[in-house]
């Protein structure tokens, strides 16, 4: 039998919940959104950020500048990203893993802290940068890797990312590939051979009928029945859209919990919501509190962030 865990002993990592996670629950029990939001700023995310890059610099002898110039970031604001006085895209994380000199796991581990969306093996850039991670590459050599594929390089516009077509349940498989791939090129091309489409339809369908709703219905609902021909094709799986707005509208118009909304996004690997940035606090904050289109749009504009 294992022994009890003391209790006085502090939670490991791995029992820390990721300020995502944090960040709904203030924005859950809050009385306004005002008061969530500066609940987040103002103690949540500096102390636990700054305290988490601390304990990796660390653990690795590594000095803030020394990590900033290896993650090739502006020093003034590298350093506000390290001590969680700035949140950063997605991208500026993965440099600093690279900065930091992380496995993949450990990068895994810290995006997953952060909240902002796990390295994905389905996603072709996400696999590359995997790979080099995996081959301990230098930053330099995985901007080089990147442009030899034809991928956008880190630290630019993250709407190019291209998808291997994919079945979310090859995930296990695919890194497993990873691992024993000798090089980026093959496994790029066993990747793509390997890989079926997911079935958006039946997602939707699914969502659909337990709700009683019909397509025609949701779309009016989501306010786009200007756009009706488009949405059709997002609900039947035969277009998608870059932009992730349409498809939180019919989140909205389908009255999905924020679990359930969440889900799906990371299903249509559009990028979750992202609690610590105050647009999707927003999204958050309205789904939470059960919010229609109208009310959605009507916070937004009450906070001067763009509307759905």
């Amino acid at each position: 039998m294992k022994p009890q865990q003391d209790q006085d002993q502090p939670a490991s990592a791995s029992q820390i919940p990721s300020l995502t996670m944090q960040a709904q629950a203030v924005l859950l029990d809050c009385a306004g959104f005002d008061q969530g939001m500066d609940a987040i700023r103002h103690q949540l995310l500096s102390s636990s950020v700054r305290e988490y890059f601390a304990r990796l610099m660390e653990s690795r002898g590594l000095q803030t500048g020394e990590v900033v110039r290896r993650a090739e970031l502006d020093k003034d604001f590298g350093r506000q990203i390290l001590k969680g006085e700035r949140a950063g895209r997605r991208d500026y994380y993965i440099q600093l893993a690279f900065g930091l000199g992380l496995t993949v796991e450990e990068t895994q581990s810290m995006l997953s802290f952060l909240g902002i969306g796990a390295l994905y093996v389905l996603r072709k850039r996400d696999a590359a940068v995997m790979y080099a991670l995996r081959e301990g590459y230098s930053l330099m050599d995985t901007q080089l890797l990147l442009d030899q594929h034809d991928l956008t390089p880190l630290g630019d516009s993250e709407e190019a990312w291209t998808d291997f077509a994919g079945d979310g349940d090859r995930t296990a498989d695919l890194e497993q590939k990873l691992r024993q791939a000798r090089d980026f090129e093959t496994l790029s091309e066993e990747m793509n051979d390997s890989m079926t489409k997911e079935s958006v339809n039946t997602y939707f369908a699914r969502l659909l009928e337990e709700r009683g709703l019909s397509r025609r219905q949701v779309i009016d609902l989501a306010g786009l029945s200007d756009k009706a021909n488009l949405a059709f094709q997002l609900l039947n799986g035969t277009r998608t859209a870059r932009n992730r707005d349409y498809y939180i509208r019919l989140a909205l118009a389908m009255e999905l919990n924020l679990d359930e909304t969440q889900s799906l996004l990371k299903f249509l690997k559009k990028g979750i919501l992202y609690p610590l940035k105050i647009r999707d606090a927003a999204l958050v904050y309205a789904i939470s509190h059960g919010y229609d289109i109208t009310a959605t749009q009507q916070l937004l504009a009450d906070n001067g962030l763009e509307e759905l």
